[in-house]
């Protein structure tokens, strides 16, 4: 992940495809995230990674990062407010983490909701979160 966080998406695929064919001696927790990595990052099968994430969530559902990475994967056009609403789960879960308020601000920024959009930004401020990504989506809406 950190690979394809820094941009380097071909070595990224490559430890996720080895990831992927050793993903049998992993942990169920472990070999569901492998999985979903596989299809989102390395085939970009979303549908197949969003099925993956899905049976995460039913084995693990207090855990705010599969929710937060289905909502991700359902970030296409027309399925925002499934997405929107699998994004402010992530963020009941897990309120002190940054990532789900980012999701669910871009998600409101795309639909134009930015009554909901700023509501969001503020509920995080007000947690005391702050990200270069929250001031980017401040500074779209101070741009409106």
């Amino acid at each position: 992940m950190v690979y394809a966080y820094l941009g380097e998406r071909r070595r990224a695929a490559d430890y996720y495809m080895k990831a992927f064919q050793l993903r049998e001696y992993s942990s169920e927790r472990e070999r569901l995230s492998i999985e979903a990595a596989y299809y989102s990052h390395v085939t970009g099968e979303l549908e197949k990674a969003a099925q993956v994430y899905q049976q995460e969530i039913e084995s693990y559902p207090r855990e705010a990062r599969a929710y937060r990475d289905l909502a991700s994967v359902s970030y296409q056009p027309g399925l925002f407010d499934k997405a929107t609403e699998i994004a402010e789960q992530a963020v009941r879960l897990e309120p002190d983490s940054v990532s789900g308020y980012e999701i669910v601000a871009n998600l409101f920024g795309d639909t134009q909701r930015f009554n909901d959009m700023r509501r969001i930004i503020q509920e995080a401020q007000s947690r005391k979160l702050d990200e270069l990504g929250l001031h980017s989506d401040l500074y779209a809406l101070g741009r409106l």
